[in-house]
């Protein structure tokens, strides 16, 4: 909700147990000013998303009117009686009465700490909301390969349905935004033609964890793809050994190889960049290659025995070296990619089933337009329960 650090702007005007303002803190930059004078609030709160206040402190329509990002009002006093709530609930703003004290006087610490997690819990919602942003397609890059094959059937997809389901997400880096997922979405996007996309910008990449995706090479004929591989010139393939100075045991990909393979039968192979080769582009052709040979999937299971029974025509097991996110960033910046489908990004609060009308991107309207239509958009399912925020993980069964 913050734009200048990714992190959401918190007033509490109220008297607030310590446990419920550290509660706070986790999720925000809170400033506490009890005290406040109506007229003092008037001028500051245009640099707030949520708003804490007792039952004394009267927000009429004047001072909603002049919280031009307040996304939330939380009162302390189990009682919004001081609170304009139709003027609130017309600018989008969620109004949070907290709970009462039980013999219906001064709120004590457990209630401000009730408080506190639901009032996170919603900052938390409304924060994946608005980091929603329509932006210049030309403006977002990859990190990562994409498959043409699979760029086009989803191209046709997009077309076929003409909305956007989940939208990608991108974090800001060198004047523009790099993928960190939904590489092939943004490729089939621009594929259709479209000049502006709608993806979920990522400020603060130290809340997110970067795994690594294997490949199943899967293929019915074992012989022929592995000869195929094999003149692949850029690499060669050293049996693996046991674990040397750089790791490399149990099938693990050495540090400066390009990747591991250890096929259906066992055997184990290093593919390191030939002589004169850079490891980044020899990765990038052997994997372009066995993506057009055969069928690949990824997971994230090493045992090939397990696999096979997943997987009956399985060939191999490719596996790479992992990546930390600052190298991956650098390798965008500097006009590269990584092979396609080797980054799994881990990030909270991510926005599922959006849904958005891909005529509404296509129109020919100033980007700022299409942001305030997304943001009316936004607030308008926030405000009609068409939205639902899970802290714990959860499955998603699609059709």
């Amino acid at each position: 909700m913050s734009l200048q650090n990714g992190r959401t702007k918190v007033l509490v005007c109220a008297s607030i147990s310590e446990p419920g303002i550290a509660l706070l803190h986790q999720c925000a930059d809170v400033d506490v000013r009890a005290d406040i004078s109506t007229t003092e609030l008037l001028d500051v709160i245009a640099g707030y998303e949520a708003l804490v206040v007792n039952s004394e402190l009267v927000i009429d329509a004047d001072i909603i009117e002049r919280a031009k990002r307040l996304r939330v009002i939380g009162g302390t006093d189990g009682s919004m009686i001081n609170v304009d709530v139709l003027a609130a609930k017309s600018r989008g703003i969620s109004v949070l009465a907290g709970p009462a004290s039980a013999d219906g006087g001064a709120v004590d610490g457990a209630a401000d700490v009730v408080l506190a997690r639901q009032l996170s819990d919603l900052m938390g919602e409304i924060d994946s909301l608005l980091s929603l942003q329509v932006v210049e397609a030309r403006d977002v890059y990859a990190h990562e390969s994409v498959d043409p094959r699979r760029v086009a059937q989803l191209a046709d997809w997009l077309t076929a349905e003409g909305r956007l389901l989940h939208p990608p997400l991108v974090t800001s880096f060198g004047g523009g935004y790099v993928i960190l997922d939904g590489a092939t979405r943004i490729a089939a996007l621009k594929r259709l033609g479209l000049r502006h996309v709608i993806v979920q910008v990522v400020e603060d990449v130290t809340r997110v964890s970067l795994f690594a995706w294997h490949h199943v090479l899967r293929h019915r004929h074992a012989g022929e793809l592995l000869e195929q591989l094999e003149r692949v010139s850029s690499v060669t393939w050293k049996p693996a050994g046991g674990a040397g100075e750089d790791g490399g045991s149990q099938g693990e990909p050495r540090a400066a190889a390009v990747c591991s393979f250890q096929t259906a039968d066992g055997r184990r192979f290093d593919i390191e960049a030939a002589d004169g080769c850079d490891t980044l582009d020899a990765a990038n052709e052997f994997s372009d290659l066995y993506n057009r040979l055969s069928h690949v999937s990824r997971t994230v299971g090493t045992d090939v025995d397990v696999l096979r029974q997943e997987y009956p025509d399985l060939v191999a097991l490719v596996r790479y070296p992992p990546w930390k996110i600052d190298q991956v960033l650098d390798v965008a910046k500097q006009g590269r990619v990584l092979p396609a489908g080797i980054t799994r990004f881990v990030i909270p609060g991510r926005v599922l089933r959006l849904n958005v009308d891909l005529n509404r991107l296509d129109e020919d309207r100033p980007l700022a337009e299409k942001n305030e239509w997304l943001l009316r958009l936004l607030l308008e399912k926030k405000a009609g329960n068409r939205v639902r925020y899970y802290r714990e993980p959860v499955y998603l069964l699609d059709d």
